[in-house]
């Protein structure tokens, strides 16, 4: 009786070599921005062209593919006597780790009127605004909402480099490109972060401009956001 025996060496070395095939496979079909946002509610500070204008709340919901980002402002005594409370609703859908901006809309606090609203029409490629003429935009061209831009977060920011994107707010949508991406260390009242700051102009004035710095890891949050232009900055700061 001839009895075959297995050579447990080659078996082990064929196993390991499948699973490194196997893992390459997966890394390379995998995005590199396949980070998530998780369900939070994040408050910032916000400085108004050098006046304390009080915070910021803004609560992040995710259910399935379908994001929900609501931000309340709490303005400070001194911001009240120039400007309303409000509340924005944004929504996103998330396909293939992409997020696509949805709609949005305003309320002022004090009457729950809506005020402003839009959608994004991905067909005609314009953001549709009521009461106001449409945003048109083209295929190379990202739409991110304004006050939390989930697409620049959920992306590789190397990716974003000299590529333009639409920053839409229930007010208006406006065009910037984005400049550079870079490792900075930046100290909020939430800590210290070495984070990415991903630094963009409007293409037609390079004196306004959005800086944003995202949180290291898996919960890539901006723990500052600085935009306007020399002498008319807003900053955003990440509370504890």
């Amino acid at each position: 009786m001839n009895i075959r025996t297995i050579d447990r060496t080659k078996t082990k070395g064929a196993k390991q070599l499948f699973l490194a095939f196997s893992l390459v496979f997966i890394a390379i079909a995998m995005p590199a921005w396949a980070v998530e946002i998780g369900n939070q509610t994040l408050r910032y500070a916000v400085d108004y062209r050098g006046t304390d204008a009080g915070e910021l709340e803004i609560q992040v919901s995710r259910e399935g593919d379908q994001y929900s980002i609501k931000t309340v402002s709490h303005l400070s005594l001194v911001a009240q006597l120039f400007l309303q409370s409000y509340t924005i609703e944004t929504a996103f859908s998330v396909e293939n780790g992409v997020p696509a901006l949805l709609s949005g809309k305003e309320e002022l606090n004090q009457s729950g009127e809506t005020v402003r609203e839009f959608s994004v029409n991905l067909k005609t490629r314009e953001v549709e605004y009521q009461g106001a003429d449409n945003v048109p935009f083209d295929a190379s061209t990202r739409v991110d909402a304004d006050a939390f831009p989930l697409g620049m977060m959920l992306s590789d920011a190397n990716s974003l480099i000299g590529k333009p994107y639409l920053s839409v707010s229930p007010k208006r949508a406006r065009l910037f490109v984005v400049q550079e991406a870079v490792e900075a260390e930046v100290t909020v009242p939430a800590g210290t972060f070495k984070a990415r700051l991903i630094k963009s102009a409007r293409p037609d004035d390079q004196n306004r401009f959005v800086n944003i710095w995202l949180k290291p890891g898996d919960n890539p949050i901006p723990v500052k956001i600085e935009s306007g232009k020399p002498g008319k900055v807003t900053t955003m700061t990440l509370l504890k």
